[in-house]
């Protein structure tokens, strides 16, 4: 799983592209209502550069890469959200725990001669309690054990 900071790079992205893409739609928008023969004139210069076939095709191609793009991102935001809440961690499908704060990767704290009911988070500097519904602290045995 990604860090928080390649998320935040991906989320930036992703939020440039964007505005990027809007920012070009409304400009042609106001370009269509402001100057309409400007318009008229842009699209058949355009449609006596390419054809009306070519122009499909390479709108189809662009249709089906941005589907591809969403698809691809939305698989993998799915599997960001298999993290689930257990003992005061988050845990994905392979047991490994991750911090309820920030989402990035525990270190185990006996590391550090701690105790064995704590893991620590880098980004955070956070000591995380493995706890019961109760509140009473646990093993990192019985943790794992009882997922």
């Amino acid at each position: 799983m990604p860090d928080s900071t390649e998320l935040k790079k991906e989320a930036l992205s992703s939020i440039v592209g964007w505005c990027v893409a809007a920012i070009f739609g409304t400009a042609a928008a106001l370009l269509k209502w402001a100057f309409p023969d400007a318009w008229e004139q842009i699209c058949s210069t355009i449609l006596a550069l390419i054809s009306p076939r070519q122009l499909l095709t390479l709108l189809l191609i662009s249709l089906s890469v941005n589907l591809t793009g969403i698809a691809f991102k939305l698989a993998s935001l799915k599997s960001q959200q298999s993290l689930r809440k257990r003992f005061g961690v988050l845990w994905d499908s392979e047991k490994n725990p991750y911090c309820p704060i920030c989402n990035s990767h525990l270190a185990t704290h006996n590391q550090f001669g701690h105790m064995e009911n704590e893991y620590f988070c880098k980004p955070c500097n956070n000591l995380v309690y493995l706890t019961d519904s109760s509140g009473k602290q646990i093993t990192r045995v019985y943790a794992l054990k009882n997922l």
